[in-house]
């Protein structure tokens, strides 16, 4: 066996918590990125799809499927990295019109339409959102609650998480670089 001088015990005794050191904020920052990612997603998410529900009021009302198409159309072409696709059904669940027609569109169909509140699916390469449309016009003074309101239809929007999956993984590299430079 051999006996460590004086020179490497010291190089032993500042390297070695330097990488424990290292190591462990390099995890809890990276652990911290991820948990962070998901939730600036579902914030997105949610800034995009009750904004759109309310302005899908009227036209869903009216039955007006060019002003619904222009506006998810600008909404989707506004944040298009972002979503792959946004619908607006009826009340009855029936498709009225979408941005995008793709091979998961039946994700975007509502299992049950008593949500009275945005809910959020995840999936392993999107997430999807329901929000109900709600009947303003039909509101009597005395109720002005949500709760009460009638629902005509609801918008879902599909966001990808490829843009957030690309993040992670460079921000897990990124701390492995960060832990091999100070080894």
């Amino acid at each position: 066996m051999t006996k460590l001088g004086l020179k490497e015990w010291v190089l032993l005794l500042t390297l070695v918590p330097a990488m424990i050191i290292g190591l462990v904020l390099g995890s809890y920052f990276t652990i911290n990125r991820y948990l962070e990612l998901n939730d600036f997603l579902v914030e997105q998410g949610t800034n995009i799809i009750e904004p759109l529900a309310i302005s899908a009021e009227d036209a869903l009302v009216n039955k007006n499927k060019n002003t619904l198409n222009r506006l998810i159309s600008h909404s989707h072409n506004k944040q298009s990295p972002l979503i792959k696709s946004i619908a607006i059904f009826d009340h009855d669940n029936n498709f009225v019109v979408t941005s995008n027609f793709h091979s998961h569109f039946s994700q975007l169909e509502q299992k049950t339409n008593s949500s009275k509140s945005t809910l959020v699916t995840f999936y392993d390469n999107y997430i999807v959102f329901h929000t109900p449309i709600f009947d303003h016009n039909a509101s009597s003074d005395n109720s002005s609650l949500t709760q009460a309101l009638p629902i005509i239809g609801f918008v879902a929007i599909q966001i990808n998480k490829d843009q957030a999956i690309m993040a992670k993984q460079q921000s897990a590299i990124f701390s492995l670089l960060v832990i091999e430079s100070i080894g």
